[in-house]
């Protein structure tokens, strides 16, 4: 089967990890489209031997020139189905559909953010596509349960809708002893809290540091190591947060590191504090390394952790405080430690593995 696969574009984010895991392991022919030069997977998918077109639809003009350039390439080379990932694709591949008729399936990677952090574009957007999934798609996937309640409540079409969780590599993600980073950043005699995320208004940095500002009078023998897009010594205002808080010597930025899954081996604790998230790959990542998780109580974060970490309020820094502080207490009993690291990879094994995804994804194609 041969699927072209359109996508907002190729920065290092959930849902490009996603699709490139995907079309790496899946057996169909993919064709790629992205809707912007660069990214990080552009590089990436050349390697694997997947045909990449780019286009730039950074305005009004290119937009409608890269729409006719995606309805002569699809006419061109044929495709069973298109699957389109985020919701500029979404929109992009429906209007594609719209001449070409080929079988579109959308793939949906948001769910409900802060009233407060939706601007009138996307509100618009949200609308927008509402009444497109009543005509275009053929169904709609959603990597995960929030996703699809709360795509449900703003108007998409609820019979279309369905759920096939983000898989993960548990070969990729182990728990074989590397101690590359741990070396590297001289990490042996202190509590390592890592967080592996990028800087976006969705992420609430604030509270973090509140947190830590509040476990500094418990706890001091700790060291933050932030890694992704943003995270590095070029972002003022992150820069400005840490010296107000007086964190320069305890927080370590990594910005993009290729090798994530020998970075998480050096963590003792992965947080991930947000004011919104879907089906974060970061949290399934961190426990397929044996690495537990205290994360917002957002998306479906809850569900993935299970009673293997633990979750917080949003914008709480004294709850995240206090469970940091007691989750690093249990976490020195070594029998608990190593419990907890068997028990965390088993689950994401057992529920959430790339394998299935690929399996799932593929009964959805062929309506199965």
């Amino acid at each position: 089967m041969k699927i072209l696969n359109i996508i907002s574009g190729l920065e290092k984010g959930g849902a490009e990890t996603i699709m490139y895991n995907l079309i790496k392991n899946d057996k169909n022919e993919h064709i790629v489209i992205s809707l912007s030069k660069s990214g990080y997977f552009k590089k990436l998918l050349i390697e694997n031997n997947n045909k990449l077109y780019l286009f730039n639809t950074s305005n009004f003009i290119n937009f409608i020139y890269t729409y006719f350039c995606i309805i002569i390439i699809s006419i061109k080379i044929k495709p069973d189905l298109i699957q389109t990932w985020l919701y500029k694709a979404d929109f992009m591949g429906s209007l594609v559909s719209l001449i070409t008729k080929y079988k579109l399936f959308w793939s949906l990677h948001h769910s409900k953010p802060s009233t407060k952090l939706i601007g009138i574009k996307t509100k618009v957007a949200f609308k927008c596509l509402s009444i497109f999934s009543l005509f275009f798609p053929e169904k709609i996937i959603c990597c995960g349960n929030s996703v699809k309640k709360f795509h449900s409540k703003i108007g998409f079409d609820k019979k279309k809708l369905l759920t096939i969780y983000n898989g993960y590599s548990s070969e990729i993600f182990n728990t074989k002893k590397n101690d590359k980073y741990t070396k590297l950043l001289n990490l042996n005699n202190s509590i390592v809290l890592g967080s592996i995320t990028r800087w976006d208004k969705y992420k609430d940095f604030k509270t973090l540091f509140k947190s830590l500002n509040l476990l500094d009078k418990k706890f001091s023998n700790w060291t933050l190591l932030l890694a992704g897009r943003g995270l590095n010594e070029h972002n003022k205002e992150l820069i400005n947060l840490l010296y107000n808080y007086d964190y320069k010597e305890k927080v370590i930025l990594m910005g993009i590191v290729d090798d994530i899954e020998n970075l998480y081996k050096a963590f003792d604790i992965n947080l991930l504090i947000s004011n919104a998230e879907a089906f974060p790959n970061v949290i399934s990542e961190s426990m397929l390394s044996g690495i537990p998780c205290i994360a917002s109580d957002v998306g479906d974060n809850k569900m993935i952790i299970s009673d293997l970490g633990l979750t917080v309020k949003i914008n709480d820094e004294i709850d995240l405080s206090d469970k940091i502080f007691n989750f690093i207490n249990k976490l020195k009993d070594k029998y608990y430690k190593q419990k907890l690291k068997i028990l965390c990879r088993k689950r994401i094994q057992e529920n959430f593995s790339l394998l299935s995804m690929i399996k799932n994804y593929n009964k959805v194609w062929n309506n199965r």
